[in-house]
């Protein structure tokens, strides 16, 4: 009994070398990038910010577009990537210098996150996790806000 704490270091010490735990993992979906399709859980490793909408000409998923060039320059630097799916199936075209990848299923994109209204964001982390969803437009540095503190963040700097 006496070693319990060792082994609860150890183990302790072994999930920290093995990454953070998804406990929210974002659904699944295709993704098409560079004329190939790609899944979502191909990006683990980057974080990524998704945005459904019923198509490109959503006022809101617009005004959202216009919200992330602002920071488009930190979000580069930061290797964000940055995919839009729409309900309607439509491949764009995005008026925006972001470069967005599109999800060809988009309408099934939508229903995987729930979407009920015209537009939603998902902010998933590098770990894969669901790291915030709102039906609700976001300021930039909302979403910086919340990709600098995700779960593997916020789980790291609690072992400390």
């Amino acid at each position: 009994m006496k070693n319990l704490p060792r082994l609860a270091l150890i183990l302790g010490l072994l999930v920290a070398t093995t990454g953070a735990a998804v406990v929210r993992p974002a659904p699944d979906l295709s993704l098409q990038a560079g004329g190939r399709v790609r899944s979502l859980k191909s990006l683990q490793g980057q974080a990524v910010v998704l945005l459904l909408a019923d198509s490109p000409s959503t006022r809101a998923f617009k005004r959202q577009v216009k919200e992330i060039e602002v920071s488009y320059d930190h979000f580069a630097t930061s290797k964000v990537v940055f995919v839009a799916a729409f309900r309607d199936g439509s491949p764009g075209p995005i008026a925006s210098n972001i470069p967005f990848v599109i999800s060809p299923a988009g309408n099934a994109a939508c229903q995987a996150y729930a979407l009920k209204g015209k537009f939603g964001i998902a902010i998933i982390g590098a770990d894969g996790n669901l790291d915030y969803q709102t039906d609700q437009e976001l300021h930039a540095n909302r979403i910086r806000e919340v990709l600098q503190n995700s779960f593997s963040v916020q789980q790291s700097a609690r072992r400390r």
